[in-house]
C-alpha cells in the first residue's frame, strides 16, 4: 500500500467545529463547562460530555419557558415578552412551578396562591347568607 503526501496547499483548510455546532446546540457547552467548574465538588472528575449534556437541558428548559411566556404574551395581546410573562408562564406548567416555584423573576410581580379549599368553605358561607329569591314574580 502506498500513500502519497498530501501537501498543505491542497489540503483544505476547515474551521474547526465548535461542540455546540457538533451537537446542534445554541448555548455553549464552554459556558456550561465554566459553570460546572464553579459548582463541582474538588476531586470529582467528569466526563468530557457532561458539559454538552448540561448545555442541552439548559437549552431545553430555556426553550420551555419562553414557549409559554410567549404564549401567554400572544393572549394578553402584546408581542413583546415581559418578566410578568415568564412567571405566570412558571405557574402555568406543573413541572417547571415544581422546580422553580419558589424563585423570584425580578419584576415579575406578585402572585397570590390559590386555596381551592379556603375557596370552597367561602362560596358555602355566601350561600348560606344570601336569601333565596322566591319565584312568584312571573
Amino acid at each position: 500500500m502506498f500513500v502519497t503526501p498530501v501537501s498543505a496547499k491542497k489540503q483544505k483548510m476547515s474551521k474547526p467545529i465548535t461542540a455546540a455546532k457538533r451537537a446542534g446546540l445554541n448555548l455553549e457547552p464552554a459556558r456550561a463547562k465554566a459553570i460546572l467548574k464553579r459548582v463541582k465538588p474538588d476531586g470529582m472528575k467528569l466526563a468530557d460530555n457532561t458539559r454538552v449534556a448540561l448545555a442541552a437541558a439548559l437549552e431545553y428548559a430555556i426553550a420551555e419557558v419562553l414557549e409559554l411566556a410567549i404564549a401567554h404574551a400572544k393572549q394578553q395581546g402584546r408581542k413583546r415578552v415581559t418578566q410578568r410573562d415568564i412567571v405566570i408562564g412558571f405557574q402555568n406548567d406543573e413541572e417547571l412551578n415544581k422546580l422553580v416555584g419558589n424563585a423570584t423573576v425580578i419584576g415579575g410581580g406578585y402572585t397570590a396562591k390559590y386555596n381551592r379549599e379556603a375557596a370552597a368553605r367561602r362560596e358555602k358561607k355566601r350561600r348560606k347568607r344570601q336569601p333565596k329569591d322566591d319565584e312568584d314574580d312571573e
